[in-house]
């Protein structure tokens, strides 16, 4: 896949409106559907270094673990109707890695009308890279939107642990006109093995 260049001024965008996004907190905030999600340090249950910060997402589980896992978290976009009604935008974005490229880690947006019905929806966002991997998609949000649901995942594909990590999960709204529509704007576009086409992102020093 081709890797889109863009460029944007961060300040156009609200603050993250997710709730514990880089696992911080534990896994507060966010309702497990499916399986098993937990918030793990540095080399706990012999998983992997977070990211950023001291705790990562484990979508699968390490400790105790489920072939396949979901949690999701809703996000109330009330306030901001009127610039939804006229034009606005989101920004999902997020880090996903696995252990040894098997296992799929996955990061998706869903928009619900005021009867809770199902509007639109992101592209699923994914990487099979086995370092940490930055994923964004930008895309104009639904006018009859009034909530958003962050739906994460975890599949294992291989091997005894569902390796299916994340970390520094952001959802962002602003206005105005949009950079790439509709587009996949990752920093890095898996090729079609779900490979990086270049170098992953590098972590924080």
């Amino acid at each position: 896949s081709d890797v889109l260049t863009f460029s944007t001024d961060d300040s156009s965008f609200s603050a993250n409106l997710l709730s514990n996004g880089g696992a911080e907190d534990g896994t507060s905030n966010w309702t497990v559907r499916e399986g098993i999600l937990e918030s793990l340090s540095d080399g706990e249950c012999d998983g992997v270094a977070p990211y950023e910060g001291n705790q990562y997402f484990s979508i699968g589980g390490l400790c105790d673990e489920s072939s396949y896992a979901e949690a999701v978290q809703s996000i109330d976009l009330s306030g901001y109707q009127a610039d939804i009604t006229e034009e606005a935008y989101a920004l999902i974005s997020g880090h996903l890695r696995n252990w040894s490229g098997s296992d799929k880690p996955t990061l998706e947006a869903i928009f619900y009308d005021e009867d809770d019905s199902e509007t639109g929806r992101s592209i699923e966002l994914s990487s099979l890279s086995s370092s940490w991997f930055e994923v964004q998609y930008e895309m104009q949000i639904p006018t009859d939107a009034v909530r958003a649901e962050i739906q994460i995942t975890g599949t294992r594909n291989g091997g005894t642990d569902n390796d299916s990590y994340l970390d520094e999960i952001s959802f962002r709204i602003r206005t105005g006109a949009q950079n790439c529509a509709g587009e996949d704007i990752s920093d890095h576009t898996p090729d079609d093995t779900g490979e990086p086409s270049e170098e992953p992102a590098s972590e924080p020093s």
